[in-house]
């Protein structure tokens, strides 16, 4: 297991340079949200990111109109650990956010954790795969009720890095 791990960073982040990404997501429907009345639909996000030897920043805004009968929007920051393949075109990522949700009005937190993966090609595009959990409290908004709740997504990316 040591000499894997001592293989992955020798032939991988250590020679990697920074790079700056921005990219446009959707996300496919937690199961929990659906009901007789809502099914999900169109909803879309972006982001910033800068992206180091080891670490990663980023900050995100996503946007989802008449989710539950009541448009959703957030914006978050993070950062985490990335692991990027010798002539980086393969990245794998794992960290954690914190945010706010805008529904009927700012004041509902969010905080979660994710894990994605990353293609680079030469051309200044890149796809992304990420899967997220989230724990968030706009919920007193379409349930009446302030309990929390969580929600695990998985989203497709479109960007650009440079």
């Amino acid at each position: 297991m040591k000499k894997l791990i001592l293989l992955l960073f020798a032939s991988s982040t250590l020679i990697a340079q920074e790079r700056f990404t921005f990219g446009i997501n959707t996300e496919l429907a937690d199961k929990n949200a659906h009901n007789n009345n809502f099914d999900y639909g169109f909803n879309i996000g972006s982001h910033i990111e800068l992206q180091g030897d080891l670490f990663y920043v980023r900050a995100r805004v996503f946007w989802f109109p008449g989710l539950n009968d009541v448009s959703y929007f957030d914006f978050d920051g993070g950062g985490g650990l990335n692991w990027r393949s010798k002539f980086d075109e393969h990245r794998v990522y794992i960290g954690a956010f914190i945010g706010a949700i805008n529904r009927l009005g700012w004041g509902h937190g969010k905080a979660g954790v994710e894990l994605g993966y990353d293609y680079y090609f030469d051309n200044g595009f890149y796809l992304g795969l990420k899967t997220d959990y989230q724990y968030k409290h706009d919920d007193k908004i379409w349930r009446n009720k302030e309990s929390g709740h969580s929600v695990k997504s998985i989203g497709l990316i479109f960007g650009l890095h440079w």
